[in-house]
């Protein structure tokens, strides 16, 4: 009766039905006489051959282990070095267990992008009209702007009109590529982190990266969370007792889905519910933060023109001096990003540069400027969320060498001038 015997088992594995497999078995061993297309069956296996090969000939039934009850502590399974079984001659059952180490990181599938448009051309116009006065004196402004598109591409202007006459303020093109965005024209620029100096219109080009289109930023802004699952498991995230989440995922190395978890910087409770009946929790810290790019993916932006005047002229009038104006950011760590920025301005070179980092119960932005001509800025916000309290301050400071000039609305640093604000709720 102890010869060996030719049957075909179910096999199992994560606790869910995989497949059915012939096998041959004696009292003390089992083997899978056709392994390779049982591993092919198996999700996210880094080599299939390697493992097919490892599990190829007998092996212990590793019948101890057979779970009669649930109350028995630790039955039901294994933690291989590469991988192991547990045959359960009764039920024509194999439960297949494999190292963490073999198996490729199921991560969460999100659409990326948002899809090509598929509208015919189209059109948006903003309208904003205002008035003020006393007796004969009456003022009036009638601004608007307005868009026309087709697919990624459209034309933008911003125009009014008021008691000083009728004006073009800004008239640009501007494309949406998957990562990075396009605008040739007259525009205002953007990108700072914290700005020492003032915005100025610009008659030029412009190349950035960018995230309009992307779909899956609450996912990339965030702090992956990773597990590996010995069986289908339910999954509930706690953040202070509140549950976050809850879902199931199968076996093996996985990727928690965190699109729906608030931002800010916290510790995440997982408690894990196996398909067996098994329970663990673990605890993680999680950082989403929108003001960092995602991690691995550098952000930078790059505007070259000339400056010039839209405020005093029915349509813009170039100024005449260069305009140049780079700048780069990337997240380090999940809890710190770094920026910096170079602007030239007929003459005038600024570096500004600076960190943010952001904690459990505080943020903090800290950063400095240099100019070629001697000035200098600091300035440093941030946040500190207490249990019974919550406290913010935003301070700058900044030195100018030379002395005050007249206003200049090309002037990047006109006067030294500090700001500084604090809340307390």
């Amino acid at each position: 009766m102890s010869a060996p015997q030719t049957t075909e088992a179910d096999i199992y594995y994560g606790g869910v039905y995989l497949t059915s497999a012939f096998v041959k078995y004696d009292p003390l061993n089992v083997e899978i006489i056709d392994p390779l297309p049982v591993v092919q069956a198996i999700p996210n296996v880094k080599n299939p051959t390697a493992l097919a090969a490892h599990l190829g000939g007998p092996r212990p039934t590793n019948s101890a282990r057979i779970c009669t009850s649930r109350l028995r502590d630790g039955c039901g399974s294994l933690q291989p070095e590469v991988a192991d079984i547990i045959f359960d001659e009764g039920n024509f059952r194999l439960d297949l267990f494999i190292s963490p180490d073999e198996l490729l990181l199921h991560r969460i599938e999100l659409e990326r992008y948002l899809p090509p448009a598929s509208t015919e051309p189209s059109a948006l116009h903003n309208l904003r009209f205002s008035l003020s006065g006393t007796g004969s004196d009456n003022q009036y402004n009638l601004s608007s702007e307005s868009f026309v598109a087709r697919g990624e591409t459209r034309v933008r202007a911003r125009y009014g009109v008021s008691d000083d006459g009728a004006a073009l303020h800004e008239l640009t093109w501007q494309k949406d590529g998957k990562d990075h965005e396009y605008e040739v024209g007259s525009f205002r620029t953007i990108g700072r982190n914290v700005a020492f100096t003032s915005d100025i219109d610009v008659l030029g080009v412009r190349l950035a990266t960018s995230t309009k289109r992307r779909m899956d930023l609450d996912q990339a802004t965030a702090t992956p969370l990773f597990l590996f699952l010995g069986e289908r498991s339910r999954v509930d995230v706690y953040r202070n007792g509140e549950l976050l989440d809850s879902r199931y995922y199968e076996a093996g190395n996985q990727q928690l889905d965190t699109s729906s978890f608030p931002d800010g910087a916290y510790d995440v409770e997982l408690r894990i519910s196996g398909h067996s009946g098994t329970e663990q929790t673990e605890t993680q810290f999680f950082v989403r933060s929108h003001l960092m790019p995602p991690k691995g993916e550098p952000q930078f932006y790059l505007e070259a023109g000339s400056t010039m005047n839209s405020i005093d002229n029915t349509t813009p009038e170039l100024d005449g001096g260069a305009w140049l104006h780079a700048g780069y950011s990337t997240r380090v760590r999940d809890d710190l990003a770094v920026d910096s920025e170079y602007i030239y301005s007929d003459g005038t070179s600024i570096l500004q540069s600076g960190a943010y980092v952001v904690r459990q119960r505080w943020n903090l932005y800290s950063g400095v400027m240099w100019s070629s001509e001697g000035d200098r800025g600091m300035a440093l916000r941030g946040g500190l969320n207490h249990e019974k309290f919550m406290a913010y301050v935003d301070l700058r400071k900044v030195t100018v060498a030379s002395d005050p000039v007249p206003y200049d609305e090309f002037a990047l640093l006109r006067e030294s001038y500090t700001q500084g604000s604090a809340t307390l709720s």
